[in-house]
């Protein structure tokens, strides 16, 4: 991957201006024979604890001004994490078109349900060509975007690239510089959903105690498919209901939980809500570690 990025970025220096490569964004100038332009300088000020972080001036015109644009192609748990962030980000750019960048079409349904974009395009640069790659870059130009966030574990080369040519003024993300303008600290010692937050500190967004909890919004017809699903296995819909899920796939198994551990966990909750009726989600690998919790 890196070396096709490196040849990639190589062809595009290398075109004329009018050529088929990237035209440059008005009001900048093109270096040397028509490659890629460079940006202009974004003054930075240091947030304690949390790196390099947008200035006022450039945050109040990134948070006014444009679109959003937010790169959220982790897994469907790292998703679900920053719903709650998202929904904060949201009331905050009130106005604001954002648009989001979901890995594959079960990552984009949960941000569709959850109400926190306004439209949500997929990107997986394995499945395109470069011409095609140099298209979706262009769409994202022209939603003329003031910022672009890009959430904890997308720090992969494309996501990279993707932030560096799309040449928002204000980017912010887990990678340094030149990627990003505002590059974020990566703290292993630290919750990822409290490095997740550290996105909205870094642009002056005040969070509110306690966060919005994560939800999605679900139709008629799919409730009427879970209420189903919910008889058939003995449980009431309307019921207060957990959902454990145990696993998560068959490359990293070495991050689940311990078996044990999740026996105490949910002998404490019955403990103390003895009503609580349990889910446990798996698929095909975790069977047996489903049947025997």
């Amino acid at each position: 991957r890196s070396a096709g990025l490196g040849f990639q970025i190589s062809n595009l220096r290398s075109q004329k201006a009018g050529s088929g490569g990237l035209s440059p964004d008005p009001g900048t100038s093109q270096a040397g024979s028509g490659g890629l332009s460079p940006e202009p300088e974004t003054p930075d000020s240091l947030s304690p604890g949390i790196g390099p972080s947008p200035a006022g001036h450039a945050v109040g015109r990134s948070m006014s001004q444009g679109s959003v644009i937010l790169i959220a192609r982790g897994g469907l748990g790292d998703t679900v994490r920053f719903l709650s962030a998202l929904s904060v980000l949201r009331s905050r750019c009130a106005g604001r078109r954002i648009i989001a960048i979901a890995r594959d079409p079960s990552q984009r349904e949960i941000i569709e349900a959850a109400g926190v974009a306004d439209e949500t395009l997929i990107y997986d640069p394995r499945l395109l060509f470069p011409g095609e790659r140099i298209a979706f870059l262009r769409r994202l130009r022209r939603a003329r975007p003031g910022l672009l966030i890009a959430t904890y574990g997308n720090v992969g080369w494309w996501t990279k690239a993707l932030s560096w040519l799309s040449r928002v003024p204000v980017r912010v993300g887990y990678a340094p510089r030149p990627f990003f303008t505002h590059p974020l600290v990566f703290d292993p010692t630290r919750a990822r959903w409290d490095l997740e937050l550290d996105i909205l500190r870094s642009l002056k967004i005040p969070l509110p105690d306690p966060l919005p909890p994560p939800a999605i919004r679900i139709g008629e017809e799919e409730r009427k498919e879970n209420d189903a699903l919910l008889r058939s296995r003995g449980i009431a819909p309307g019921a207060l209901q957990v959902g454990a899920h145990i696993g998560l796939n068959t490359v990293s198994h070495g991050k689940c939980w311990p078996i044990g551990r999740w026996r105490e966990l949910i002998s404490e909750l019955l403990r103390r809500r003895p009503s609580l009726r349990f889910l446990i989600l798996g698929g095909p690998d975790e069977s047996a570690v489903r049947d025997e919790l």
